[in-house]
């Protein structure tokens, strides 16, 4: 009977528990929460407190008043729990029940949830739940910041301090505000500074002026700020936090007054200013200066802060560094200052003492000089001139002078063009100067022969300088003219000996003149000579006819050609002794008077006579002799050699054996 009322209780209570299931379910709540009351925003540490009602409107219990239960969760985090300590509520009542959590912290907003349980003796059955929010509230300064400031005792100008910082709390800061709560003995504007209100996680930047007076300690020194708010529940938080401070000496600056590019040697005065912070000026103490870093000398500030130095540019050109330097005190910091200084190669001048004129190939002494800008000598320097395709090297004594022998070789107006290179200190320069170089004189010397009319007519020309030597190489112009009339022109080189020679032949009959000349060269001058030339009955080349046999012989073949039967006629009446082997005598051709012996002209009429060749009757002329003597008559006494070997059949060393033999006979002579 016992099991049998166990077993119904147990049914029972299954099918009560199914029942229940089944309601909420459906949206029915046996029991549940009528009334939640809770603080939405709770400062930090703090405890929440949560009033509810719960109302049992359908939960009974078959042993006994139904117990309940309550349980808290922020987020998710159980927090309270009642599970040990259930309480009643009967069918159709309520029940008020005041909930407690603490130790829940802030900056940070909570999802609450509270559970209502009724615990069916020991099964816990979920009768409702209900969830809010909570807010737990806690202010704080977070990301203190700072900038790092040096701060110059006595300086009157301040320093800029800025403070960054955060309000890092949940909620806003109420009326907050900075000031400074210890000044270390700095000074520090302003002292105190309204910030409003500041919201989460809003950031401000707050600037000071901080200065030190004159005296203070020098150092870090450590300045206290205050930041002081209201919390949404009036209540004041304050905060403290340092900013270090560096206090240093007083600055000082350095004004430099120079120019940037002096020349090489010159004097510049160099000027500086010591001025302190303040812009006052820092009397009485020393100023050194420096070129690359090597000493160049001291000197004291006057009463208005100035030091200068004069500054000798002995140094070779270029670029330099100038430093002036402070060493400081126990008031003032010590400073340093430098400029670029160039110094520029000086300036030259070349002095020329040079001729107006000279003369082709003859020494001419030119004297320079060479000086700075400042008229001082430059010595052991070296110039150089350049004149006619001629350069000379000289170099300058501890005067600045240097003298160049000079040998025109060419005339006119000479531009000499002296050049100094310059060197590493000295820039260059060079002068001009004209020289006007005269040109060697010259003389032309012309020799004509006597022509006989229809032949060609040959000139010698000899052109000589002033100092009676050959000029060669030199394009004499041969002009013929008959009856002042040109009629033929050739310009012929001269050779080693200054000789030229031209040949023209002329048919036509009246004065014939020939003139010559020089037009000059590079050294030399012009030069001009004219003859006139009068036909003769006599051949150019032919000198004498001494022997009986010589006259046979051109008798015999001159009668091969009737032009030189001519040539017998005036044998025979003129030289009647020649064919009779008697020994001849020069005589002029027109009136027989006896004439020296090679004479062009005769003395006695003025007639143009031909050369006689001295006669040797001891000499006895061979066959070839006669051969080329007949040659030589055959062609009215003008021949070349290349068409008389040819002719001939002889080899050139036996034609000019031949001719030299009869030149030595006095049979022939030359005309040169």
């Amino acid at each position: 009977m016992r099991i049998k009322k166990i077993i119904f209780l147990i049914l029972l209570l299954t099918l009560t528990i199914g029942l229940n299931f089944f309601n909420q379910a459906e949206g029915f709540k046996e029991a549940f929460f009528k009334n939640v009351q809770f603080t939405p925003k709770v400062y930090d540490g703090e405890p929440i407190l949560i009033n509810v009602i719960v109302k049992n409107q359908a939960v009974t219990s078959i042993f006994g008043e139904p117990k309940f239960f309550l349980t808290v969760f922020a987020d998710n985090n159980l927090v309270y729990d009642e599970a040990s300590q259930p309480w009643i509520c009967p069918l159709n009542n309520e029940y008020s029940k005041k909930i407690v959590v603490s130790n829940l912290k802030g900056p940070k907003e909570y999802l609450m949830r509270i559970e209502l349980y009724w615990l069916n003796e020991s099964i816990a059955i979920q009768e409702d739940v209900y969830q809010f929010k909570v807010t737990i509230v806690k202010l704080f300064i977070k990301d203190w910041g700072f900038s790092s400031i040096e701060v110059q005792a006595g300086a009157e100008k301040a320093e800029e301090l800025k403070i960054s910082f955060k309000n890092g709390g949940n909620d806003d800061m109420l009326n907050a505000s900075i000031k400074i709560s210890d000044s270390a003995n700095l000074i520090v504007t302003p002292n105190f500074k309204v910030l409003g209100n500041l919201k989460p996680e809003e950031t401000r930047e707050e600037i000071f002026l901080v200065s030190a007076p004159l005296g203070i300690e020098l150092g870090i020194h450590q300045l206290t700020f205050q930041i002081s708010y209201f919390d949404y529940r009036g209540i004041f938080y304050a905060e403290d936090f340092n900013v270090q401070v560096k206090v240093i000496k007083l600055k000082v600056k350095i004004e430099i007054y120079a120019p940037s590019t002096i020349k090489y040697k010159e004097s510049t005065n160099l000027i500086v200013k010591l001025k302190d912070e303040n812009n006052n000026p820092v009397i009485n103490v020393p100023i050194k200066f420096y070129l690359n870093s090597s000493f160049l000398g001291a000197n004291s500030t006057n009463n208005l802060g100035e030091a200068n130095l004069i500054f000798n540019a002995n140094f070779k050109a270029g670029s330099y560094k100038i430093q002036v330097e402070y060493s400081g005190s126990s008031i003032f910091e010590a400073s340093t200052a430098s400029f670029n200084l160039t110094i520029d190669k000086a300036l030259t001048k070349i002095i020329v003492n040079a001729p107006e004129a000279g003369k082709v190939n003859e020494e001419t002494s030119i004297k320079v000089r060479l000086i700075d800008e400042y008229n001082d000598s430059i010595g052991k320097a070296i110039v150089k001139l350049y004149a006619d395709s001629q350069v000379l090297t000289g170099l300058t004594n501890n005067f600045g002078e240097a003298e160049f022998i000079y040998k025109p070789l060419t005339k006119g107006k000479i531009q000499v063009k002296i050049l100094y290179e310059g060197s590493e200190n000295y820039s260059s320069s060079y002068a001009l100067s004209i020289v006007t170089v005269n040109p060697i004189k010259t003389s032309l010397n012309l020799i004509t022969q006597p022509f006989l009319q229809g032949n060609e007519i040959k000139v010698k020309a000899v052109l000589k300088d002033e100092f009676k030597n050959p000029i060669s190489n030199a394009s004499l112009i041969f002009t013929f003219f008959v009856n002042e009339k040109p009629v033929y022109k050739e310009t012929v080189l001269t050779n080693n000996l200054g000789e030229a020679f031209s040949k023209c032949k002329i048919s036509s009959t009246g004065l014939i003149k020939v003139k010559v000349e020089f037009l000059g060269s590079e050294k030399f001058s012009e030069s001009e000579a004219s003859t006139s030339i009068y036909p003769s009955t006599a051949i150019l080349f032919i000198a004498g006819l001494i022997s009986a046999a010589a006259a046979a012989t051109m008798l015999i073949y001159a009668k091969k050609i009737h032009f030189l039967k001519k040539i017998e006629g005036i044998i025979k009446n003129r030289f009647p002794s020649i064919i009779k082997g008697e020994v001849a005598k020069n005589k002029c051709i027109k009136c027989g008077s006896e004439i020296p012996k090679g004479a062009l002209y005769c003395n006695k009429c003025g007639a143009n006579q031909f050369p006689y060749a001295s006669i040797q009757q001891s000499l006895t002329l061979t066959d070839l002799d006669k051969k080329v003597l007949d040659y030589i008559v055959s062609h009215g006494g003008s021949i070349s050699v290349s068409k008389a070997i040819e002719d001939l059949g002889l080899t050139r060393e036996s034609l000019m054996e031949s001719i030299e033999r009869l030149k030595k006979m006095g049979k022939l002579e030359q005309i040169e």
